[in-house]
């Protein structure tokens, strides 16, 4: 009789854990990344920073004036006027972009 009673509740403890132990349902897991990663990518499209928003960098040059300068104001000035047409040709890049959307 005991023998009966000690395999019917290893039989049933055994029951018991498998349920307990079961495997998550892999299509709600499925659905649920997918929505995550929609979301995700929505919330870093509205978090990029847009071209025409970010600051102009302002040009630093560098002042030499010891017996062998390197920098002369005339280098200092090609300089200036260099960084003034990429300015230029990115307003006009950003503008162009702006108008075919």
């Amino acid at each position: 009789m005991k023998v009966i009673s000690v395999f019917s509740l290893l039989i049933l403890n055994a029951a018991l854990m498998t349920a307990s132990h079961a495997a998550q349902d892999q299509s709600l897991i499925h659905t649920a990344r997918k929505n995550q990663l929609a979301n995700d990518a929505k919330a870093e499209q509205a978090a990029a920073p847009k071209p025409a928003q970010q600051p102009a960098q302002k040009l630093v040059l560098p002042l030499d004036h010891g017996p062998h300068a390197v920098v002369t104001p005339w280098v200092n000035e090609q300089r200036r006027l260099r960084a003034a047409e990429q300015e230029k040709a990115k307003a006009a890049v950003t503008n162009n972009g702006a108008q075919e959307q």
